[in-house]
């Protein structure tokens, strides 16, 4: 039986956060076990979808196809479409190397892999409202206890940041 791997991305961890996690029960047993870097450097600039898409390819973005998290339709400059899919995505994909070694692959909310070959996929798409983003498991994951609860906010109170679409050119902030 082939070992499994597993891929874990914490969009937007700093390096304070995994010697926090590591004191989590959860986390120091999975960590005990798993292989990893504390220093990873990024492409610049760092942007979710690119970065994601350079992690699971090898390759830069010029060369993977993902330049940002939305594409540029000045037309829909309010509300563009997400670089959801994976046909978007011009080079092979770990993903697809480890299909074609006999493993089993899943995914859970990695951005561009809509409509990806992976046996157990449930690819980060989420409805968009031309003010905020709604229904965002991911946006939801990313912010919730125990990262974003140590960090509090001008009156003392912990809370996720919204997830706005500036109107001035579609980025979620």
């Amino acid at each position: 039986m082939k070992k499994p791997l597993i891929i874990i991305s914490f969009d937007g961890l700093a390096t304070e956060d995994i010697a926090y996690l590591r004191e989590k029960p959860g986390f120091k047993r999975f960590l005990a076990h798993a292989s990893g870097s504390a220093h990873v450097k990024s492409i610049y600039p760092s942007v979710t979808y690119p970065a994601h898409a350079s992690i699971i390819t090898g390759c830069y973005p010029r060369r993977h196809g993902i330049v940002d998290n939305t594409k540029n339709q000045p037309e829909r400059y309010q509300n563009p479409d997400w670089f959801w899919y994976k046909k978007d995505i011009k080079v092979e994909t770990l993903y697809e190397i480890a299909k074609q070694k006999g493993y089993s692959v899943g995914a859970l909310l990695w951005p561009t892999t809509g409509r990806a070959d992976i046996d157990y996929n449930m690819p980060e798409i989420f409805r968009l409202s031309t003010r905020y983003v709604i229904g965002s498991l991911h946006g939801l994951g990313q912010h919730s206890p125990p990262l974003w609860s140590r960090r509090k906010t001008g009156d003392g109170i912990a809370r996720p940041p919204r997830c706005e679409i500036e109107p001035s050119h579609g980025r979620v902030g």
